[in-house]
C-alpha cells in the first residue's frame, strides 16, 4: 500500500500483520500528534475476526459503499481484527489493504482516539484503492478465497467473512457462465476439490451480500436460487456457514451467526 500522509501529520506505512499507531510529538503552540499505523497490536482469544471481500472498481465500491461502512460499525463495535481484500478478476487481486485491530491503543484516552482515527484513515484509503482498480469483465472468488485462508490463522476460533461482491464466479475452473456448473453444484464442488480450490473455511460465519449480479445487471430468478445452492453447498462442505444471502447487509453481526 502506497505511502500517505494525512491530516495532523498522520502517516500511513506498509501494514505490518497486525497493524496499530504510535505517536510523537513536535514543538509549536499545540503539540501535533504523529501516528504511524505499523505497530503490532495486542490480540488474544477472544479477538474477534472480520474480513471483507470487497468486489473492485468504482460501480462496484458505489454499490457496496453502504454495506461496507455498516460492516465497519459492526466490526468497531466488536473490537475486531479487520482484514479487507479485493475481489477481481486473477487470484493476483489486491490483498492486505487493511489488516488492523480496531481497539484503540495507548495509555490514555487520547492517544487510544488518536489510534482509532489512524486506523480510520487505514480502511478510507483502502477504499479509495478498491474504487480506483478497474472494473473486471471477469470474476475469480475461488482465488480470493485462498487468499483469505492464508490469511487466517487455523486456529482461530471464529472469523466473519463478507463478500461485498458478486459470485457469479466467471473463470475457469469454474465458469458459472456455464449453465451446468449451477446445475450440479457437487460436482462442481467436487471438481473444484480436486483441483485445489476448495478452502479449508472452518469456523467461518459467512455473509453473502448482493451476490447475484453479473456485471451490473442482477441475475434471473432461477440463476440466483442455483447460485445460492451452489454457495451454501461450498460453505457446508468447506467447513463454514453461510449466515446470510441478502441484496442488502442489515444488522451485523448476525444474531444467528
Amino acid at each position: 500500500m502506497k505511502k500517505t500522509t494525512v491530516a495532523l501529520a498522520f502517516i500511513v506505512a506498509t501494514p505490518l500483520i497486525f497493524t496499530g499507531c504510535s505517536s510523537g510529538t513536535s514543538h509549536s503552540e499545540e503539540p501535533i500528534v504523529t501516528k504511524i499505523c505499523d505497530q503490532p497490536s495486542q490480540i488474544n482469544a477472544d479477538t474477534k475476526t472480520v474480513a471483507i471481500l470487497a468486489e473492485q472498481g468504482p460501480q462496484s465500491a458505489d454499490r457496496y459503499k453502504d454495506e461496507f461502512e455498516s460492516a465497519i460499525a459492526g466490526s468497531k463495535q466488536m473490537e475486531a481484527r479487520l482484514l479487507v481484500n479485493a475481489v477481481g478478476g486473477s487470484r493476483s487481486a489486491a490483498s492486505g489493504l487493511v489488516d488492523t485491530v480496531l481497539k484503540g491503543d495507548g495509555v490514555n484516552p487520547t492517544e487510544r482516539n488518536q489510534d482509532l482515527a489512524c486506523k480510520d484513515k487505514l480502511i478510507e484509503e483502502a477504499q479509495e484503492e478498491l474504487a480506483g482498480l478497474p472494473e473486471q469483465q471477469k470474476l475469480d472468488v475461488f482465488g480470493a478465497l485462498r487468499r483469505l485462508q492464508g490469511e487466517l490463522p487455523e486456529s482461530a476460533k471464529s472469523a466473519n467473512v463478507l463478500l461485498l461482491s458478486s459470485l457469479y464466479n466467471t473463470t475457469q475452473p469454474a465458469d458459472m457462465s456455464d449453465p451446468r456448473v449451477l446445475e450440479d453444484a457437487s460436482a462442481t464442488i467436487d471438481q473444484l476439490d480436486a483441483d485445489g480450490l476448495l478452502v479449508n473455511c472452518k469456523n467461518w460465519q459467512v455473509y453473502a451480500v448482493g451476490a447475484s449480479f453479473d456485471g451490473r445487471q442482477a441475475l434471473a430468478n432461477t440463476i440466483d436460487a442455483r447460485l445460492e445452492n451452489f454457495w451454501r453447498t461450498y460453505m457446508q462442505r468447506c467447513g463454514g456457514k453461510l449466515v446470510a444471502w441478502t441484496p442488502r447487509l442489515g444488522t451485523f453481526p448476525s444474531a444467528s451467526g
